[in-house]
């Protein structure tokens, strides 16, 4: 395991402490490695952690009431996760669920509480982390309500041809992942896709997507 202060980079709530601080972090961290479809916590759980992404993603999922996977929120390597229940002791209100296999390295809120509480500069990284959260949250509401589904999926698309000026992406999500995504389901994932294909939007392969006219996709999204 690195030295945690290797662990935390610029922007990171936790990236000024100081050297005592950062002595009994390393001390109490906890390294896990997990599997795809692997869960870190489940919905439910009492998991008062802290919790760092070393590798891999972990998508933040919640079942809805007709039984759909709803998840708005990817963490990616560097990316923390402040549990509710290491403020409140509540239940998780989702859970954590593994989207590419990785390491996660947790603290136990005994050891990350003392140190976020006595620290202005902390209290303050932490609420604005938070307030980014609550926005990332809200947008993915609002596009529940408000966007059509086409909409919804064109935009995930975008968003990972904009990675890079290649029009060839690999498929890295299953149409179980990009339902859970977009707040559908994998049938209807599968039935816009061809329709964009048809469409001429993309070509669809079984390892990968092609995009074909951008403009076009990206008025979708605006809709």
């Amino acid at each position: 395991m690195g030295h945690v202060t290797e662990m935390f980079t610029q922007g990171s709530v936790l990236a000024n402490l100081n050297e005592s601080e950062h002595t009994m972090l390393h001390k109490f961290a906890v390294q896990r490695e997990y599997r795809k479809g692997e869960f870190v916590a489940h919905y439910g759980d009492i998991w008062p952690y802290f919790a760092l992404v070393n590798s891999g993603m972990i998508n933040v999922v919640k079942l809805s009431a007709d039984g759909r996977r709803l998840g708005g929120l990817k963490l990616l390597s560097g990316d923390e996760f402040w549990s509710p229940s290491l403020f409140d002791g509540e239940p998780l209100p989702a859970a954590l669920e593994v989207g590419q296999a990785g390491i996660v390295t947790i603290w136990h809120r005994d050891h990350v509480l003392p140190i976020v509480q006595k620290n202005t500069v902390i209290l303050w990284e932490l609420s604005l982390l938070l307030i980014k959260r609550m926005r990332q949250a809200s947008e993915f509401v609002e596009d529940l309500a408000f966007q059509p589904v086409s909409g919804r999926l064109a935009r995930l698309l975008l968003d990972q041809f904009n990675e890079g000026d290649d029009p060839h992406i690999t498929r890295q999500f299953t149409l179980d992942e990009m339902s859970t995504m977009i707040g559908t389901t994998p049938v209807m994932v599968c039935k816009i896709l061809s329709r964009f294909a048809a469409d001429g939007l993309i070509k669809v392969s079984r390892t990968e997507f092609e995009l074909l006219n951008r403009s076009d996709l990206k008025q979708l999204t605006d809709r």
